[in-house]
């Protein structure tokens, strides 16, 4: 296990901020004794797979990855055995890399909400999903543009897609399912973190234009494809850590050189699941902690 803290000066309390809440997680796990908050992207392969843990035992699953048994594998390493539960479970976009685990979760966990973007995927893997909604009697609900909700504490936004811009069923262009990414920033205490999905320069140009704020942690977009992390993104971000979820030696490139020099350039420390493991970072509301373990 590998370490790295970064204390930061300002320890202003952050003020209180009026909040509608389209949804409340009440937890029902213990409390962690150090009341931190993690956010673990899983070494899950080529794909997505990202585990929120609130500081009082909230969970918060994005995406479920392109293997099934590895994404079991790795929360059953992680969750104890005698509380199989995900609070909330997000899909950011129908994409075989991201839907695939998801079928497995519901069979083994006990998910509440379950969150989609509204398109109905082509692959395999969300046909898969959609029958395990159908057995449990369950349907997934959507998110879009302006949805709020908190968990233990934290803040969610979604930043997109806006309800009318997601189209009901993938066309041939692989850039329009990216496109119906879930984008989601995070407010921990004074902390941020921007989580992207996949989407890519388009949807990244108009969440510069509706001006994004700056976020300590960056899930960087598309496993680090080039047609994502665009400089006026980052330009606008400016994230202190950027975190990609890419698999070992995969045959699309990421993550893409041109990237990672910008990453780096703007300030960032970059982790990759391909060569760090998974990757947590925590924080009290205050600091970061980023702890890596090799894959």
């Amino acid at each position: 296990m590998t370490r790295f803290r970064i204390l930061f000066a300002d320890r202003r309390r952050p003020a209180a901020v009026g909040l509608a809440l389209l949804l409340a997680l009440v937890s029902l796990g213990a409390a962690r004794p150090d009341g931190r908050t993690r956010l673990t992207v899983f070494d899950i392969g080529q794909g997505d797979a990202i585990l929120f843990e609130g500081a009082n035992g909230g969970r918060v699953l994005i995406d479920g990855g392109p293997d099934p048994d590895r994404l079991l594998v790795l929360l059953d390493g992680r969750l104890p055995a005698w509380d199989r539960r995900i609070d909330l479970a997000i899909l950011t976009h129908p994409h075989e890399d991201h839907v695939a685990g998801l079928a497995a979760l519901l069979d083994r966990y006990r998910v509440g909400r379950i969150y989609e973007p509204g398109m109905v995927g082509a692959g395999p893997g969300h046909r898969a999903f959609a029958a395990a909604l159908a057995r449990g009697g369950r349907r997934s609900e959507r998110l879009a543009t302006g949805d709020r909700f908190a968990v233990d504490g934290v803040r969610f936004r979604v930043l997109w897609p806006d309800r009318d811009r997601v189209p009901a069923g993938p066309s041939d262009d692989g850039s329009a399912v990216n496109d119906s990414s879930i984008v989601l920033a995070l407010s921990a205490g004074s902390r941020r973190f921007l989580l992207t999905g996949d989407a890519e320069l388009d949807v990244e140009g108009t969440l510069v234009e509706r001006g994004l704020e700056r976020a300590d942690v960056l899930k960087v977009g598309h496993h680090g494809s080039r047609t994502s992390s665009t400089p006026g993104l980052l330009a606008a971000v400016r994230p202190r850590v950027a975190l990609v979820s890419v698999g070992a030696r995969n045959r699309y490139g990421h993550p893409d050189p041109g990237v990672l020099e910008r990453l780096v350039a703007g300030g960032a420390r970059v982790f990759r699941t391909d060569r760090d493991g998974s990757i947590t970072v925590s924080t009290d509301g205050r600091d970061l902690e980023v702890a890596t373990a090799d894959g």
